[in-house]
């Protein structure tokens, strides 16, 4: 899951005198410091030396403070200063403190002001006059006054859990931007953004699914634009005006068992046409979509038998469904399977999807996906073991060129993998596929039920933070994409 947010806000405008603890970079002392410490000083500067450090408060009975340390290992020393500053400050819901300091900018002294005592604590960053970062700076207000407000952008960046705030203004022709420290979780922020979004569920709850498109039946995920504001989201969040949207893959699900069931039936029909389907698996998908949609495997909204035949009856999806319960036994069909991220996810990937069977004549691995990340073809590698198999990622132009984030570019691509474009429209291509081409032409498809970028490559490891079921496919039943796939090289 990915968003992202703006909200229309304002900052205050604030001018003040000031004593303030800043820390600057200072090579000379930390070097002086570090020679002081191994002995390495002539003796005829060594006093003076000293005498500088304790100063400072770096050292102590000839070994390094707090502060010491911190200048050795950041090269950055803490020093007193007073003088006028102009700060901008934002004050709302996401921050964690009552009000954070976007920007600090250093001002002339100039006198008969009208001002007034204040006993402000400031913490942030101070910018010279071509916003330049300086240093971080904390202090306590001698003296105050306030202009105009200035009008601010206040960005909110969500990736599944991961929460990301930033502030930016213009002041006298200046950007200024800043990350904010904010203590809302992603799941929050989406109950205020999207109507009928449940915490609990962390998805969104649908009433009716004739309101959906086919997309979003099929894949139970949903994605918003601007276009979706008054609509499904909420125009104003925390009471500030909302001024752009953006999600991609937000998760969706029944209101109650009589939704769900009607989605299931849906869902049926769709994955299930024109394929062939075991018993087995029949019952897996059906187990696996109930538990998606209501929280939980709930045997009521499983059909197997008659009752499956008939809720089928008249759908591309029965002959085959129908034709599989008499002829093949499940054990002659590859399964599929349901990972999570408390599983042994890795394990499961490779013995399913690349068994050494699979891998041994493998030519090239072909990646059907609109949202692959940086790291995608590290994480198939991991995979796979291999580092000189041919990867081929097939992206929907439309979607890849509109989606933001941490997705794959060409520089993240080693000399044997390559990133490629289907530029149909977006109904056309929503499909998500490993696809492993043999040298003799055969194909062994495998569908995916979310994008690869929620599989990230962290310390070497392959991790994720989300439920995916990977589905074995006999072929690419998307005649146009198989077209598409079989020409790539």
């Amino acid at each position: 899951m990915y968003a992202e947010l703006t909200l229309m806000d304002e900052s205050r405008n604030i001018h003040v005198v000031m004593y303030a603890s800043i820390q600057r970079e200072n090579e000379d002392i930390r070097n002086l410091l570090r020679l002081y410490l191994d002995n390495k000083l002539d003796q005829t500067i060594r006093d003076r030396v000293e005498s500088i450090l304790k100063d400072n408060g770096l050292i102590s009975n000839g070994a390094a403070t707090s502060d010491g340390d911190s200048l050795l290992s950041t090269g950055l020393l803490s020093v007193k200063e007073y003088g006028q500053y102009q700060l901008m400050s934002l004050d709302n819901e996401f921050s964690d403190n009552s009000e954070v300091f976007i920007s600090l900018i250093r001002e002339r002294s100039s006198k008969g002001e009208d001002s007034k005592k204040s006993g402000l604590r400031i913490q942030g960053r101070l910018y010279d006059r071509d916003q330049q970062a300086m240093v971080q700076v904390a202090g306590n207000c001698l003296r105050i006054r306030e202009d105009r407000p200035v009008p601010v952008d206040f960005k909110v960046v969500l990736h599944d859990e991961d929460v990301r705030c930033s502030a930016s203004a213009k002041y006298e022709d200046k950007a200024v931007e800043s990350e904010i420290k904010t203590g809302l979780d992603a799941y929050h922020i989406l109950e205020r953004c999207i109507r009928n979004y449940s915490i609990a569920r962390e998805s969104i709850s649908i009433d009716d699914i004739s309101s959906l498109d086919q997309e979003q039946r099929a894949t139970l995920f949903a994605n918003f634009s601007d276009e979706d504001v008054g609509k499904r989201i909420n125009a104003s969040v925390f009471d500030r005006q909302l001024k752009s949207f953006h999600a991609e893959d937000v998760p969706l699900c029944a209101s109650d068992d009589h939704v769900a069931g009607q989605w299931i039936s849906e869902l049926r029909k769709y994955w299930w046409s024109n394929e062939f389907v075991t018993v087995e698996r029949a019952k897996f998908d059906q187990e696996y979509w109930s538990e998606r949609l209501t929280g939980r495997r709930n045997k009521s909204l499983v059909k197997s038998d008659d009752e499956l035949l008939k809720d089928l009856n008249g759908s591309d999806a029965y002959w085959g469904v129908a034709s599989m319960m008499d002829l093949m036994p499940d054990s002659e069909y590859r399964m599929p399977f349901f990972i999570s991220p408390d599983s042994d996810f890795n394990e499961e990937i490779c013995s399913n999807i690349f068994p050494d069977s699979q891998t041994s004549d493998l030519k090239t691995i072909v990646v059907v996906d609109s949202y692959p990340a940086c790291d995608s073809e590290k994480v198939i590698r991991k995979w796979t073991g291999d580092d000189k198999c041919h990867i081929i990622f097939l992206a929907n132009g439309i979607r890849y060129r509109n989606s933001s984030g941490n997705k794959l570019e060409e520089k993240d691509l080693s000399e044997n993998a390559k990133l490629v474009f289907d530029d149909r429209k977006k109904s056309e291509a929503h499909s998500r596929y490993i696809i492993l081409m043999k040298k003799n032409g055969d194909m062994t498809v495998w569908n995916m039920d979310n994008s690869m970028n929620q599989f990230r490559l962290i310390d070497g490891a392959v991790e994720t933070r989300t439920k995916m079921k990977f589905t074995p496919e006999p072929c690419i039943y998307d005649k146009e994409l198989e077209k598409i796939v079989r020409g790539l090289k």
